[in-house]
């Protein structure tokens, strides 16, 4: 009895816990993303594309609309439906990413950070929106704030 309970206790020690504990690798662990490089861009938002992804088409004081990911936190797509037509400030990442519907690894360029030209950054927006409302309301109001700004539909 003793020595069947101490083999798989020394293999437990013997191997560490997570071998027979650890919890299922993610998407991310299993292809994490590489970034290339760190940009940023003043702009007004255009309005969106939909797609398996949604993009900000972004409009600069010179040059073409450019298109972004939008892979970060809800909170970065509201703002910019939000502030629609107003001058923001966009950090974006170029970025090598696993993306399961284009079939592996790809360059994308995807937005990080927003704010105004006048300072007010998404997050801290977002903290502020997060106090007044529940978080049911707030993805309808500015879901379909978000809805109404796509360009492709």
């Amino acid at each position: 009895m003793k020595r069947a309970l101490i083999s798989p206790l020394l293999l437990v020690l013997a191997f560490g816990f997570s071998l027979f504990f650890a919890a299922p690798a993610t998407q991310a662990q299993k292809h994490p993303d590489k970034i290339k490089k760190t940009k940023y861009v003043t702009g007004k938002l255009a309005g969106f594309e939909q797609g398996d992804y949604i993009h900000a088409i972004v409009k600069p004081a010179k040059g073409e609309n450019l298109s972004f990911f939008i892979g970060g936190p809800e909170s970065i797509s509201f703002f910019l439906a939000a502030h629609q037509g107003q001058q923001v400030r966009i950090t974006y990442q170029e970025v090598r990413s696993w993306i399961e519907e284009a079939g592996g690894y790809t360059d994308i360029e995807r937005i990080s950070a927003v704010r105004t030209t006048a300072g007010l950054t998404h997050t801290a927006w977002w903290a502020a929106e997060r106090k007044k409302s529940s978080l049911k309301k707030l993805r309808a109001k500015y879901g379909d704030l978000l809805q109404k700004a796509v360009v492709n539909q």
